[in-house]
């Protein structure tokens, strides 16, 4: 079991003589070079596969007129072994690429949870010279699926790509106009995939982040947060402004009503909120 957290002499002494309800730790926010940086990964990554797509397939239907594609399988054959070999080589540039790129942020994410935890725990106690704890043998292995789960999600890029794109390209040989139809149709696919690629990259930069600091905050004794809305975005969750200010229990996260379930800051997608550690006192 954590054990509670302690103050410096003359912040007990301030605690004792102003009887405060709650006193506040540094805010733990997201960093964000670390968001940009793997933003960047993850966007130079996607645009590595659409290039080659766009650049293999338009090459190959160049080769014939359109007019030729509905009168020779011999067309939908070499589309078919072109889609195969891309494929196979996308699958394995997401797997290694991916897998890099989500270690690159978990393990920043995990120095900068550490140092800002650090800073939060000195400004509770008083100015005390906190020893972080490392992460528990369990929250390591929750490192690891977050890990995990962040190549998961990368790969998935690939895959919903690839399947719309294949899509539009054999549509485009049996019932359209080749290059006229299908052009306009990646371009609009490329569009969507890299905005996707973005926020993914985002979202799962956040979710790290807020997994490492509650783990941090319970080892160290803090089990209570303030609330804080971040209002960067476009669009604002109604109810994520009315948490903000409130202070909530680890344990006993606030309900959502319009998602339906207690959730914590950046636990719904592409959600920004952020934890402030504080001691509440009864």
């Amino acid at each position: 079991m954590a054990k509670k957290l302690k103050l410096s002499n003359n912040k007990q002494k301030w605690v004792d003589k102003f009887n405060p309800n709650v006193i506040v730790g540094e805010p733990l926010r997201p960093n964000y070079e670390i968001e940009k940086n793997t933003v960047r990964k993850v966007e130079r990554l996607t645009d590595k596969m659409i290039k080659e797509f766009e650049r293999e397939v338009i090459k190959l239907f160049k080769k014939e007129s359109p007019s030729y594609f509905a009168q020779d399988a011999s067309i939908s054959s070499q589309v078919r072994i072109l889609l195969n070999k891309l494929e196979d080589k996308f699958y394995s540039m997401f797997k290694l690429e991916g897998n890099s790129i989500a270690n690159y942020m978990t393990n920043s994410v995990n120095r900068h949870s550490k140092a800002q935890m650090q800073n939060s725990l000195s400004k509770l106690s008083g100015g005390l010279s906190i020893n972080v704890k490392d992460l528990s043998a369990e929250t390591k292995e929750t490192l690891k699926a977050s890990a995990s789960q962040a190549a998961s999600y990368i790969r998935s890029i690939q895959a919903e790509y690839l399947d719309q794109a294949a899509g539009f390209t054999y549509r485009s040989i049996t019932q359209g106009e080749g290059l006229k139809d299908l052009i306009p149709q990646l371009q609009v696919l490329s569009g969507k995939t890299r905005r996707n690629a973005r926020l993914l990259a985002l979202d799962q930069t956040r979710k790290t982040n807020a997994t490492l600091d509650e783990a941090r905050m319970r080892q160290n004794g803090i089990t209570k947060f303030r609330w804080n809305h971040s209002s960067a975005g476009k669009t604002q969750r109604k109810t994520h402004v009315e948490f903000d200010g409130q202070i909530y229990s680890l344990d006993d996260p606030p309900y959502d009503r319009d998602a339906k379930q207690n959730v914590m800051p950046a636990q719904l997608p592409y959600c920004r909120c952020f934890k402030t550690p504080v001691i509440e006192f009864n």
